[in-house]
């Protein structure tokens, strides 16, 4: 094959090339600043050019918001391919799109039935939230991708994000497909499919797209992501250390602000290198938030798309058969009576325009983010498909539910509401996602009721097994109440003597551990450091132990082979080698976050590099 030569050529020029990539004290744009046991740390000199991704031999180079650097193999830096982000090279690009996030990921290429090769693929994010990958699918065949053909490492084409079976899509069309229901109060923008509807006709790479939606085994329809906002605060798809990239399955949890901007909070996985995303679960929205940090007022206002029925006739009779209930979580995991609602609120009159305005006749007690619906009670509305007339303390109806940005005591406004209605389980982003020998933990913040802790398995995750992606994952839930650990930055399990035990780093430093002392006094320490516990108490913070005191809370926490490394939210680092039986510390510049790969020679942060000294 033509590809293979050019793999040997390649290959050959890396060796005879030349080009020595690193110098004394110096490593691509990063300078030497310490040195642990089994590292060397190098930290980025600013500038415009960044190591974004890495895998292998491969990393990627941002240059600026719409252009990277690929190199094949960093060894040669001369071996260089230039991608800029354009219409004619990524197919379909919204206008203005800039590049938020780049990944590069290992997967096992079906070229056919019975052949199946070891992969790569860059995967480039934009602040549109779309995805697009290298190496197209070649193949006519949905369930094979053929053989690559020369120079696909800089062709792309648009990836598919597939929602939460049972997740419609917006459509303005009453009369719309299985996969959509009829809610016609957006832009026209909103409702549109990205990458378009194709699946009859070829692509230019020969494969035929991607159809509106798929069903799973049970027959659930899975439908096309739902993007509410296509700008860069609202995409899902960012992190902070919620990547776990693996050959079998790579998963991406979402890390946002999520306080003024709304953000569905979703775990996404893929085996395909990045062509096919499955969003495998997704968290739901309190709607009240005592615990606030940053700017206060930003709070409660992540709102969806207005609400604008400027174009929906109706009249007062409409308006007279419906009323307001606030939907409040309880959370009562024992009686699984997860919700209640007030009592409901009278309407005295809704305001045409671009964001709907409801007048209520008495005061309606409502505050910035708080979640509602419209409830039919005397018959059916003009305005029924805005109304969820089902829903219940053990049911969210038809899931249509609204957030208000309150206007005065009697007036608000209706927005979208963006969160996942059908589990209650509520976070502001996710902080970490771990992998541990048979699934993933997952943990959120902030802290109750935002902050929980879970494990995520796929059966055929630790076998040779093909991974059934379309197919849920089963999720159990480790936190359940105020004590609970929880705001961690990593979590993993660990057995020894037949008990079970788990290691946790965490990033809050308000959550008051008291000691005893023989007067019978007592003193609090904070919750800063790494710990460990057994896993029967962990809805008990206070019966952790710390293994090793941090000064600051923690922004990341990773087990890299043997090694636990810490990284505080000021500079702080520590390595836990051996599993954590023995610990160094050090001071850098910058914090570590945003794990960006690796290499066989180093791993990639957003602002340093480790070397490992073995190589």
């Amino acid at each position: 094959m033509q590809t293979k030569k050019i793999t040997r050529a390649e290959n050959f020029f890396y060796r005879r090339a030349g080009r020595i990539y690193k110098r004394k004290n110096h490593y691509f744009n990063y300078n030497f600043l310490s040195s642990s046991e089994k590292y060397d740390i190098y930290m980025d000199i600013g500038g415009k050019k960044k190591i974004v991704a890495a895998l292998n031999d491969v990393i990627c180079v941002q240059k600026n918001p719409t252009t990277i650097e690929l190199y094949p193999n960093y060894r040669n830096t001369l071996l260089k391919y230039t991608i800029k982000l354009t219409p004619n090279k990524f197919e379909g690009l919204i206008k203005g799109s800039k590049i938020d996030l780049c990944l590069l990921l290992p997967y096992c290429r079906q070229c056919k039935e019975g052949e199946i090769i070891d992969s790569w693929r860059l995967v480039i994010i934009t602040n549109k939230c779309q995805v697009f990958h290298n190496f197209p699918n070649r193949s006519k065949d949905f369930n094979y991708e053929g053989e690559s053909q020369p120079l696909d490492l800089v062709h792309f084409e648009e990836s598919a994000i597939w929602d939460i079976p049972g997740r419609k899509y917006p459509s303005m069309n009453e009369k719309c497909d299985a996969n959509e229901f009829f809610f016609p109060v957006f832009d026209k923008e909103v409702y549109e499919y990205h990458p378009r509807i194709n699946g009859k006709h070829e692509t230019k790479y020969g494969n035929k797209g991607f159809p509106k939606y798929l069903k799973n085994a049970d027959g659930d329809i899975i439908s096309r992501f739902y993007f509410p906002k296509r700008q860069s605060e609202s995409n899902p798809f960012f992190y902070l250390d919620g990547l776990e990239i693996d050959t079998k399955i790579t998963l991406v949890g979402t890390y946002r602000s999520n306080t003024n901007q709304p953000a569905r909070i979703v775990v996404f996985a893929t085996t395909d290198g990045g062509r096919n995303w499955f969003a495998k679960y997704e968290f739901g929205d309190y709607g009240q938030y005592d615990f606030r940090q940053g700017k206060e007022s930003d709070w409660g206002l992540n709102f969806g798309n207005s609400i604008n029925i400027t174009n929906i006739e109706f009249d007062e009779k409409d308006v007279n058969s419906l009323e307001i209930l606030k939907r409040e979580l309880t959370l009562d995991f024992k009686t699984n009576n997860y919700q209640s609602f007030s009592n409901p609120i009278s309407i005295k009159s809704i305001v045409k325009g671009s964001t709907a305005i409801i007048e209520t006749h008495d005061p309606h007690g409502l505050t910035n983010g708080n979640i509602v619906l419209l409830k039919e009670v005397h018959g059916a509305s003009k305005l029924s498909f805005l109304t969820n007339n089902n829903a219940s303390e053990f049911s969210p109806g038809n899931g249509i539910f609204f957030k208000v940005k309150v206007i005065d005591n009697y007036r608000f406004e209706l927005y979208e509401n963006v969160s996942n209605t059908n589990n209650v389980l509520p976070c502001r982003h996710i902080h970490f996602i771990d992998r541990i020998r048979d699934g993933w933990t997952i943990g959120t913040g902030e802290i109750y009721p935002n902050g929980w802790l879970l494990i995520m398995q796929s059966l055929e995750g630790d076998t040779y097994s093909n991974i059934k992606i379309r197919e849920p994952f089963n999720v159990t839930q480790l936190t359940f109440g105020k004590e609970a650990t929880q705001r961690g930055m990593g979590l993993y399990l660990f057995e020894r003597e037949k008990e079970n035990y788990f290691i946790f780093a965490s990033d809050h430093d308000l959550l008051k551990r008291d000691f005893e002392l023989p007067n019978g006094d007592s003193i609090t320490r904070n919750s800063t450091g790494v710990f460990v516990g057994k896993i029967s108490n962990i809805d008990d913070y206070k019966k952790m132990s710390p293994i090793y005191e941090t000064n600051e809370p923690c922004l990341y926490f990773k087990l890299i082979d043997d090694t636990y490394i810490f990284g505080g939210q000021r500079g702080e680092i520590a390595f836990g080698h051996n599993y954590g039986d023995r610990w160094e510390s050090s001071k850098i510049s910058k914090p570590i976050k945003r794990f960006r790969g690796r290499t066989y020679d180093f791993l990639v942060y957003d602002s340093c590099l480790f070397i490992r000294k073995n190589k």
